[in-house]
C-alpha cells in the first residue's frame, strides 16, 4: 500500500521550494513586452484570473511569484496568466493558463514551460478542475498527457463517533537529523511498485528522486519510521495546517511489508495517536490505488473533490551558441 505522493492541498498550491526571484534566469525565457513574468502591480489581477475571478488561491511560498507570467494587450491590461513551480527533485507543478485568447494562452504555456526546463525540471505536473480543462489542449502542445484523477478524500472527526483508539504496537522512530539517510532510503523503497501516479518516477535519477524527499533540518513528531527491529518498514508525514486541518502528505509501506496490515496500522497511530484533538484530517490518493481507497474509506474517509492530472517530461533546455 502506497498513498499520498501527489501532494495536492485541496485549495491551495503545493507549497514547495523554489529559488528566489533575483536567482532566476530569466535570459533562458523567451520574453516580450507581451508575455513576461508579473510586475509587482499585476500580481493581484493575474491571481484573481487564474482563480476565475474568485479570491486569489494562496501564494506559492509565501510572496514569491517568481512563476508567474501573464499576457497584456494593446493597452498593457493583463489579459493571461499561468503560474509554475519548481520542486526538489527536478520537478515542476504547472497551474493551466487562463487567457482571452488561445495564442496567448499557448505561448504562456511555452513561456512555463521554458522556464521550468532552465531549472532542470525533467517531470511537471499539471492539475484541472472542471473550470480549467479548456485549457487542457495548450497543455497538450506542451507534452502534457492525462495519465490519471487525483482524489482529495477527507476524514472529520466526530466526538460521538470517534474516540481515541490507540493503535496497535508500532515500533518506530520519530525523525532526527541522524536519520536523514535511513529515512529516504525507506522512502525510496516504499516507491517499488507504487500505485500513486508512477509516472512520476519516469525519466529521474533515483538522486532526483531522493533529492525530492524534503527532511526538515530538526526533530520532528511529524516525520515517522516504521521498523520491525532494525528493519525499516515504511514512513508517514503528516502536516499540521494553521487552519487546524491535518494533512497527510505521504504514507507509504515498503513492498516487502505489504499486505500486514501495516498501512492500518500506520493511519490508525496518525488519527487516533498522533493528534487526537484534530478534527479534519485530509489526503490525496490517485484514483487507481484501489488498495489506498479501501484503506482510507474504511477509517471514515470521502471524497469531496478530484482534479485531473497531466505530466509532461520535459527535454533539457540545449546550450544556447
Amino acid at each position: 500500500m502506497n498513498a499520498a505522493r501527489m501532494r495536492l492541498p485541496a485549495n491551495r498550491l503545493p507549497l514547495f521550494a523554489c529559488p528566489p526571484p533575483s536567482t532566476l534566469p530569466l535570459a533562458c525565457v523567451r520574453v516580450s513586452d507581451r508575455i513576461s513574468p508579473a510586475a509587482p502591480h499585476e500580481l493581484l489581477p493575474a491571481l484573481r484570473l487564474l482563480a476565475g475571478g474568485h479570491n486569489p488561491p494562496s501564494p506559492m511560498n509565501g510572496d514569491n511569484h517568481a512563476g508567474l507570467f501573464v499576457a497584456r494587450d494593446s493597452t498593457g491590461r493583463v489579459c493571461g496568466a499561468i503560474r509554475a513551480e519548481v520542486m526538489p527533485g527536478a520537478m515542476g507543478v504547472l497551474v493551466p493558463p487562463q487567457a482571452e485568447t488561445p495564442d496567448d494562452a499557448e505561448a504562456l504555456a511555452r513561456t512555463a514551460c521554458e522556464w521550468l526546463r532552465s531549472f532542470g525540471v525533467k517531470v511537471c505536473q499539471a492539475y484541472a478542475t472542471a473550470e480549467n480543462l479548456v485549457a487542457v489542449p495548450l497543455l497538450e502542445t506542451q507534452g502534457f498527457r492525462h495519465v490519471t484523477r487525483a482524489l482529495l478524500l477527507r476524514f472529520e472527526r466526530k466526538p460521538y463517533r470517534d474516540s481515541t483508539q490507540p493503535c496497535d504496537t508500532l515500533e518506530g522512530r520519530y525523525y532526527q537529523p541522524e536519520l536523514r539517510d535511513v529515512f529516504a532510503q525507506t522512502w525510496l523503497a516504499t516507491q517499488e511498485h507504487s500505485l500513486d501516479c508512477p509516472e512520476l518516477e519516469q525519466g529521474r535519477t533515483p538522486a532526483e528522486r531522493a533529492a525530492g524527499f524534503e527532511l526538515p533540518n530538526g526533530s520532528s513528531t511529524r516525520h515517522f519510521l516504521a521498523e520491525a527491529g532494525s528493519n525499516p518498514l515504511g514512513v508517514v508525514i503528516t502536516e499540521l495546517g494553521a487552519d487546524g486541518v491535518l494533512s497527510i502528505n505521504y504514507l507509504g509501506v515498503v513492498a516487502a511489508a505489504r499486505g500486514r496490515g501495516l498501512g492500518r496500522t500506520l493511519l490508525a497511530k496518525v488519527l487516533h495517536e498522533g493528534v487526537p484533538f484534530v478534527a479534519l484530517a485530509e489526503v490525496c490518493v490517485d484514483a487507481r490505488n484501489h488498495p489506498a481507497l479501501r484503506l482510507y474509506q474504511r477509517f471514515g474517509f470521502s471524497e469531496f473533490a478530484s482534479r485531473e492530472v497531466f505530466i509532461a517530461y520535459l527535454p533539457e533546455l540545449l546550450p544556447s551558441g
